[in-house]
C-alpha cells in the first residue's frame, strides 16, 4: 500500500454523487458537491437543496469550536438502498460562508443497528463509483495507509481544479497483536466520504503568524 500523511486526509473529519460528464464521452470528472448542494452556495440556498433532495429532513445547525465553521447536519435512511442510515454534513468557509464541504458518514453513533456487514458493502459499493468516474490517474490514490493505524485511505482524487473527492474507513485495531494482524479489515467501524473545495487552503479559522 501507498502511505499518505495526515495532513494530506481530507479535514473533517464521511445514484450520490454532483458529477460532470460520463467518462464514456471522455470528459474529465469534476467535483461539485453533493447532489443539489454544490460549492459556494449560501446556507439558505444549501437549506433548499436539502429540502429538494432530502424532504423533510430535520437540519440540526452547529459551529465547530476549533474551525469557527458552521455546519448542517442531517441524517437520512438508506442513502444507499439497505445500508442503514448516513449522516450528511454540509460545511460553510469560515470567512466566506459559503458551502466549502460534504462529508457523508456512515457509523455506530449514526446508525446503532448498522452491521458490519453493511459496513463493508458501503466501502465496496462506494469504491467501485469513484474508480468508474473517470478522474486523472495521475490525480488518483487508492488503497493508501494513513498516519493513523486504524484509518485506510480507500480512494482520493482532485479534479482539474484542485477540488477533492476522497473516502476512508476506519477499523478495530489491536496493537498487540501480532505485525500483519493489528488491523482487524473485517471489524470496520466507519466509512466517510468527503466533496471538499479546497483541500489544500481551507477556509477555516487560524491563529495567525507572529501573534504568538
Amino acid at each position: 500500500m501507498l502511505r499518505i500523511t495526515r495532513r494530506a486526509l481530507p479535514i473533517l473529519a464521511l445514484a450520490l454523487i454532483a458529477w460532470g460528464g460520463p467518462a464514456a464521452a471522455q470528459t474529465a470528472a469534476t467535483v461539485e458537491g453533493f447532489r443539489s448542494a454544490r460549492f459556494q452556495m449560501t446556507e439558505d440556498q444549501v437549506r433548499k437543496a436539502i429540502d429538494s433532495d432530502f424532504k423533510g429532513a430535520k437540519i440540526e445547525k452547529r459551529t465547530s469550536t476549533v474551525t469557527r465553521t458552521v455546519v448542517l447536519s442531517i441524517r437520512v435512511p438508506d442513502l444507499i438502498p439497505d445500508r442503514g442510515m448516513a449522516q450528511v454534513n454540509y460545511t460553510f468557509g469560515y470567512k466566506s460562508h459559503r458551502l466549502m464541504q460534504v462529508d457523508l458518514i456512515w457509523n455506530k453513533a449514526v446508525d446503532n443497528k448498522l452491521t458490519a456487514e453493511q459496513l463493508i458493502a458501503v466501502q465496496a459499493n462506494l469504491r467501485e463509483l469513484l474508480q468508474d468516474r473517470g478522474f486523472k490517474k495521475e490525480k488518483t490514490v487508492s488503497n493508501a495507509t494513513t498516519d493513523r493505524p486504524d484509518v485506510i485511505l480507500f480512494f482520493r482524487a482532485e479534479d482539474d481544479d484542485g477540488r477533492m473527492v476522497a473516502m476512508v474507513g476506519r477499523f478495530q485495531y489491536d496493537a498487540k497483536a501480532e505485525e500483519g494482524k493489528r488491523l482487524k479489515m473485517d471489524q470496520p467501524e466507519s466509512v466517510v466520504l468527503s466533496y471538499i473545495l479546497n483541500p489544500k487552503t481551507p477556509d477555516v479559522f487560524k491563529l495567525e503568524r507572529g501573534k504568538f
